[in-house]
């Protein structure tokens, strides 16, 4: 266990724990028919790399509602030997709208994290991809208002939430002190992490009869995620590392409209990876 950044070595390390992660994840959504594509840094270092990004430390799934709220229902059971999944659905204390897929026996804290309730350990993430109204004015003033929900579960649940990594030192003081404010309040007049799930989960998933446009509500820029039914699928199989990562129908659409010029590689300052102030690999050590 150490206090540093990685090493090379620890995040070659950290990146092969997440890929078996991966092939464990991907042969049970195989059994059952649960359709998994990757998404974000992963989908962008399958197309740009055939791999990880050089610098990255995770992997990114993304599913429809329907396949995530079947993963959910199964994976718990199924991966209980090696991993636990964590969501807000099953996870005490766990506010984030999107699941984990901790191997056991593992340690990995980032220090925004530190303060929390459930074992955070080497993960792959996986987001949901809900239906939206077709009209992107009312699309991103539902998401902005589920958004908030999720912000206030947070603030019920800890009294030092995450902030955006863009913020200035007196910005992020200024709002951590209003939230170690706020979080005592919440509690008094009976606003509950629970309350909040399912007031955001009651707007996120508004639109299930909706016509095939989808969005992602997690991400900062979470607009930028809106795509149609047919920018998704059919999955296309694409070459990651030493094995297969199911890719979006239109993958370069998907990237260019998150990341602009998606090929030309960030500066030095830019390559950042998660950095845990904490990391052990458990049995592998």
């Amino acid at each position: 266990m150490q206090n540093v950044y990685y090493t090379p070595e620890q995040l070659e390390k950290v990146k092969q724990v997440a890929l078996s992660i991966y092939k464990d994840v991907m042969a049970l959504c195989e059994k059952h028919g649960i359709r998994q594509m990757a998404a974000y840094g992963t989908l962008l270092g399958a197309v740009r790399h055939s791999g990880f990004i050089p610098w990255d430390d995770d992997i990114d799934l993304i599913m429809l509602r329907e396949d995530y709220d079947r993963f959910i229902e199964i994976a718990p059971e199924s991966l209980k030997e090696k991993y636990e999944v964590q969501s807000m659905e099953r996870t005490d204390g766990y506010v984030l709208n999107f699941a984990k897929v901790i191997k056991k026996g593992t340690l990995f804290v980032e220090e925004s994290y530190q303060d929390r309730r459930y074992p955070t350990g080497i993960f792959i993430d996986i987001f949901v991809m809900e239906k939206v109204s077709p009209d992107e004015g009312a699309c991103v003033k539902n998401m902005r208002k589920a958004k908030k929900w999720m912000q206030l579960a947070y603030l019920c649940e800890y009294s030092a939430p995450p902030l955006p990594s863009h913020m200035n030192v007196a910005m992020k003081t200024a709002l951590l002190a209003a939230c170690r404010i706020l979080h005592p309040i919440l509690r008094i007049c009976g606003i509950t992490a629970k309350r909040c799930r399912k007031a955001y989960l009651k707007l996120a998933t508004a639109y299930q009869k909706a016509d095939g446009i989808y969005m992602e509500y997690s991400d900062r820029h979470a607009e930028n995620t809106i795509v149609e039914y047919g920018d998704l699928f059919p999955l296309q199989p694409h070459a990651f590392e030493d094995t297969v990562m199911y890719l979006p129908n239109h993958a370069e659409k998907i990237l260019r409209n998150f990341y602009g010029d998606y090929m030309t590689l960030p500066p030095p300052e830019e390559r950042r990876a998660h950095a845990p102030v904490r990391i052990c690999f458990g049995e592998d050590e």
